[in-house]
């Protein structure tokens, strides 16, 4: 029986953006506060130091979630951040799930998709255990690091989590 290769593995870092302000005319236009900008940098740090380094990052287009995604992109040095639609807190996982299939075959390397709750806690337990209910809260700031031979409901599991107060 062939053994899975790590090539053919596909890995998925979801983000949660950094703590947010809570007033703005719109919930898309909401901004990182101080502590939140900290906690993007202070978890860019600890992917760092983990040496899990994500090759291209992309995001939410809501404004938390880009200025989260800058930061740990400049604190990494991974070029450009790109934003998508389909992976806002009002859409579906099961959408997210095939935006982030059709970047993870579209490119290179390891992909980071900043997002939001609580579509990082359903996409997690859609993608790991088939059912999104089964997801997890994430704190702002704070990541799980996916692997699997397909992104697809049930098909990857938890490589690791990441948390800005593990720095």
């Amino acid at each position: 029986m062939p053994t899975e290769s790590a090539a053919t593995l596909k890995r998925v870092f979801l983000l949660r953006h950094g703590h947010a302000e809570r007033d703005a005319p719109r919930d898309e236009w909401r901004n990182l506060t101080q502590r939140g900008r900290d906690e993007a940098a202070a978890v860019a740090g600890v992917i760092a130091a983990g040496g899990l380094v994500p090759r291209r990052i992309v995001s939410s287009p809501y404004v938390r979630a880009r200025q989260t995604a800058d930061i740990v992109a400049a604190a990494l040095r991974c070029g450009e951040v790109v934003e998508v639609p389909g992976v806002t807190p009002d859409d579906p996982p099961s959408r997210a799930v095939q935006v982030i299939d059709a970047l993870v075959a579209g490119g290179p390397g390891d992909l980071m998709l900043v997002t939001h709750m609580p579509l990082i806690g359903a996409l997690v337990g859609l993608l790991c255990d088939g059912a999104a209910a089964s997801g997890p809260s994430v704190d702002t700031a704070a990541g799980v690091l996916l692997e699997g031979e397909l992104v697809a409901p049930g098909m990857m599991r938890t490589l690791r989590t990441f948390h800005p107060a593990d720095a």
